[in-house]
């Protein structure tokens, strides 16, 4: 993954520890520090010899640590043999205040208790994640789903049990133009 502007802010909310722990649960090892303390090495072994070492940022104020976070995607895709995406689904916890461009797949009868299914871009790739809309969006959110029509959308992605939540939806707006 070349790191594009608007993948910064995705990169940029991975969290240093989740990705530790990640990598002792796929098998890597840690190896020590480098000299800045910032930065762990982290390495994986196929058949006793080495095959690929990691350089994981511990602090994400370092000026570099997009690039790294990028670097870390593109080594666990090599060794997983898992595209990055799914590789970055599985790291990442919550994403604060993105936006997202959307169409609505399901919607339930009773808009003001149960949330809506969305499918969503984000890096790139179509992501499902649900939502309930404020009392001033619900109506549009059903004309969308009804016209099937794109939406955008600002708010907190956050993984729970394993689904993706848009908490705190706003600026909702219907992209009538990506229609035509």
């Amino acid at each position: 993954m070349k790191v594009k502007g608007s993948h910064r802010q995705i990169l940029h909310s991975i969290v240093p520890q989740d990705v530790a722990e990640y990598l002792q649960g796929k098998g890597w090892q840690e190896k020590g520090h480098l000299c800045d303390e910032n930065s762990t090495i982290w390495q994986w072994r196929e058949s006793g010899c080495l095959y690929r070492e990691i350089v994981l940022p511990m602090d994400r104020n370092v000026g570099y640590y997009d690039f790294r976070m990028a670097d870390v995607l593109e080594i666990l895709a090599e060794v997983e043999e898992r595209s990055q995406v799914k590789i970055l689904r599985d790291l990442i916890a919550e994403v604060p205040n993105l936006e997202i461009e959307a169409v609505a797949i399901a919607i339930p009868e009773d808009l003001r208790s149960e949330p809506v299914t969305l499918m969503g871009i984000v890096v790139e790739k179509l992501w499902k994640f649900y939502t309930c809309f404020p009392e001033g969006d619900r109506e549009s959110a059903a004309r969308a789903y009804h016209e099937q029509l794109p939406v955008r959308v600002r708010g907190d992605l956050i993984k729970r049990q394993g689904k993706f939540w848009l908490q705190n939806p706003q600026e909702f707006t219907i992209d009538e133009e990506g229609m035509e």
